[in-house]
């Protein structure tokens, strides 16, 4: 009897041609789980080749079809007073004649299924142009009072919105031009070879860049609660709360943050050593 292999939705089916399942292919499920979050070609294979040789020669075809059941959103957090430049917001300062922000949505867009910007709610209109291109609008529900980590739960606030597929959320400071096109990929990597729902955090060296990290969802009410108790004011007492993971990343340049003037300057020495720019409106 032959049997074709389909992966679907993240999890693999070993059918005959009466519809009915290998018993192999539900035990490999059991063991292993619903492998939910492989997403590309070479994973899904992976899966298809340890069903032949359990099944060994059971099977005489195997075709794939990929459909990634997760989504993954993704938040700049921008909100903050960025006193040391004066109060202006950060993510509008030009490098190279282009916002700031335009570089990070440059790098984090295609690495996530929906984006959004959390900034101060007064100002909302100096971001009007990029809410018609589709950038979602974020506002701190604390006003500040928590710094970044209210950014954090204004993305994840919105995340819970989007529907039951998307399931993590990715966030980055507003002021990191150069962030490495490949970071949530890397991050959300980990988590799946961890295969649980904690945070995981960028490792720059032995520095944690606490706001290139992602979040499960689910986190969502322990954070709103430890909050409003009074017991998390800031991003890194969260992730340490929430028990996060750490995830190595290589980079020369990629959390290089503006917050003074100099800063600027040096950004914009740097874009032009690295041929860095925005090509497109995003």
């Amino acid at each position: 009897m032959s049997f074709g292999v389909t992966f679907l939705n993240g999890m693999f089916y070993g059918l005959n041609e009466s519809g009915v399942e290998h018993p192999a292919c539900r035990m490999i499920r059991a063991d292993f789980g619903v492998w939910k979050n492989l997403i590309d070609v070479d994973q899904c294979q992976r899966a298809v080749d340890t069903l032949v040789d359990i099944l060994a020669g059971d099977i005489v075809m195997a075709h794939l079809v990929v459909r990634p059941a997760m989504k993954i959103a993704g938040t700049i957090v921008a909100g903050g007073s960025a006193s040391r430049i004066g109060g202006v917001d950060k993510p509008l300062l030009p490098i190279r004649k282009a916002p700031i922000v335009d570089f990070l949505l440059q790098r984090l867009s295609p690495q996530v299924d929906a984006i959004s910007v959390n900034v101060r709610a007064t100002s909302r209109q100096l971001y009007a142009n990029w809410e018609k291109r589709g950038v979602t609008i974020l506002f701190d529900p604390f006003v500040g009072r928590i710094g970044p980590l209210g950014g954090v739960i204004a993305g994840l606030t919105w995340l819970s919105t989007l529907g039951d597929d998307f399931e993590w959320l990715a966030t980055m400071p507003g002021d990191t031009p150069f962030l490495p096109e490949t970071l949530v990929t890397k991050l959300t990597g980990s988590a799946r070879e961890r295969r649980d729902q904690r945070p995981v955090v960028a490792l720059d060296g032995d520095r944690v860049q606490s706001l290139c990290a992602i979040w499960p969802k689910r986190c969502l009410p322990e954070l709103l609660q430890c909050v409003v108790e009074g017991r998390l004011r800031s991003v890194r007492s969260a992730l340490n709360a929430l028990g996060c993971t750490e995830q190595r990343i290589d980079t020369h340049h990629g959390f290089f943050n503006i917050n003074t003037l100099e800063d600027l300057a040096e950004a914009e020495r740097l874009a032009d050593q690295i041929g860095c720019g925005v090509e497109l409106p995003i």
